[in-house]
């Protein structure tokens, strides 16, 4: 059973609603003074403090995003605010309400039979979104095996993986010690052979993602590990690398 969202404090929630204004805003600024509107948004997790609820959705999303939101296709992952009240095994709860994925590879990609974890295309760039909230994260569970043929199907140039817990971290949250994090890891083995030309996480951070195509003109390096950056054809031109000092 999916508990029920409860009420956030006053204070609080108007404090979380202006850091969400702010990011957005900022986001806008970006957009003007690069003279060309966003292509979509890859959201890393945590889009809606503190229980994942339809109200906070609402609210602390959905009406702050909303003029952006009407012409640009936001791309979801799962984090452990919306886990509080929403569950993957049978993708029920307000974050399952609020987004419909593509189990059946309606936006390309292998149909993952699900909606928790997905891949869709976007130009030359194929994007996956593995679940590393509340799913079997090990090697040979069905996200697994999902996730080795879609990327062996891929034929795109680009390939950009997204989730929420990152592998290497050592911020606010210590990736050699927390389960999921670890699990993403050293459990990503499809992904690595696979070498993704980028690869976003969330969790440490705000986690709303503008992506601006073509490729070429944005270097990421979000959850690749520290000594390495750059964005790279997939099986044609390594990630530059760099002497830790």
């Amino acid at each position: 059973m999916v508990p029920k969202s409860r009420p956030v404090s006053g204070s609080s929630a108007t404090r979380l609603r202006a850091g969400q204004k702010a990011v957005f805003s900022a986001q806008e600024d970006v957009v003007q003074k690069s003279g060309r509107p966003i292509d979509l948004y890859v959201h890393l997790g945590d889009m809606a403090y503190t229980r994942g609820g339809d109200g906070e959705f609402q609210v602390k999303f959905f009406e702050i995003y909303e003029s952006r939101l009407r012409n640009t296709v936001c791309w979801p992952t799962m984090r452990n605010h919306e886990g509080l009240t929403s569950e993957g095994k049978h993708g029920t709860g307000p974050y399952y309400d609020a987004y419909v994925l593509p189990a059946r590879g309606e936006a390309a990609g292998v149909p993952p039979g699900t909606e928790p974890y997905y891949s869709f295309d976007y130009g030359p760039i194929h994007f996956v979104c593995p679940d590393s909230f509340d799913l079997d994260r090990s090697t040979d569970a069905a996200m697994a095996v999902w996730l080795k043929e879609d990327l062996k199907k891929t034929q795109a140039k680009w390939l950009i993986a997204f989730w929420h817990h990152p592998p290497y971290t050592l911020g606010s949250d210590n990736s050699n010690t927390e389960r999921p994090l670890v699990d993403m890891r050293e459990n990503r083995s499809p992904l690595q052979c696979a070498a993704p030309s980028a690869a976003l996480t969330g969790r440490t951070g705000w986690g709303s993602v503008p992506v601006i195509a073509p490729p070429a003109s944005f270097n990421y390096s979000s959850g690749i590990p520290a000594n390495t950056t750059g964005l790279h054809p997939v099986g044609r031109q390594q990630p530059q690398t760099h002497k830790r000092r």
